[in-house]
């Protein structure tokens, strides 16, 4: 899903100097991820003519804030952001980070798995931390939706992952077979039943039956991305 580094690199069209290593490096961590400026733009909070000074070179001296944004959103540390030699020598950020697709909701109730999706050409993809214990290679992303903004705010994102193992206290994503709906449903196990209790505020649990509900798979983790900060929830 990560193009090759010196592959990228070739494409990038700014010089190793001092004056342009900032613009180079985001316009090198860009270009890994197959982003978009507006959409780098979007995902970052930031004014899209703003991002476009960053990357031309235009803004040399932005603010610290606005570093650290950027920086935590690549999954690197500012030094790392400012210096091409060690954004160049990526190894590091390869092993602490990896890609998996943001699907909507409506692409989620209309695919059984990310394996019937073109991913080739795939445009929106979201950065997570490595985990060298899960594969995840089947996990995506999808992002809250305003029924549970008061749980779940408006920049929370969550990774789902099928091949995850359900547990008691996880928050499960179920389809339900009657009307094809998907909704994410915290799990109770109390044997012999499984009962899942909606994120919504005054909605009634429900009991799980393999025959209405389909858990496509479990919230691993956690994010929330604001304007200063990605924060990680267990």
């Amino acid at each position: 899903m990560i193009q090759s580094l010196s592959h990228v690199r070739d494409k990038v069209d700014y010089m190793e100097t001092n004056e342009h290593i900032l613009a180079y490096n985001i316009n090198l961590l860009i270009k890994l991820r197959k982003l978009s400026i507006t959409q780098t733009a979007n995902d970052l909070n930031l004014p899209i003519m703003t991002v476009r000074r960053l990357i031309s070179g235009e803004t040399a001296n932005p603010h610290l804030s606005t570093l650290k944004t950027i920086a935590e959103y690549f999954d690197i540390s500012i030094d790392q952001l400012v210096s091409s030699q060690n954004i160049l020598q990526a190894e590091d950020w390869h092993t602490k980070s990896r890609l998996v697709p943001i699907l909507s909701w409506q692409e989620v109730r209309s695919v059984t798995t990310i394996q019937d999706l073109n991913l080739k050409d795939w445009k929106n993809w979201q950065s997570v931390p490595a985990d060298k214990e899960k594969d995840m290679n089947n996990a995506f992303a999808l992002k809250t939706r305003p029924s549970f903004f008061a749980q779940f705010p408006s920049g929370t994102v969550f990774i789902i992952d099928p091949d995850s193992k359900v547990c008691d206290g996880d928050i499960v994503l179920v389809k339900i077979t009657e009307n094809n709906d998907v909704t994410l449903r915290k799990v109770y196990i109390d044997p012999p039943e499984t009962i899942l209790h909606s994120l919504i505020p005054d909605l009634s649990p429900i009991t799980y039956d393999s025959n209405k509900h389909k858990i496509i798979g479990v919230n691993v983790l956690t994010m929330h991305y604001n304007k200063n900060h990605y924060q990680l929830r267990e």
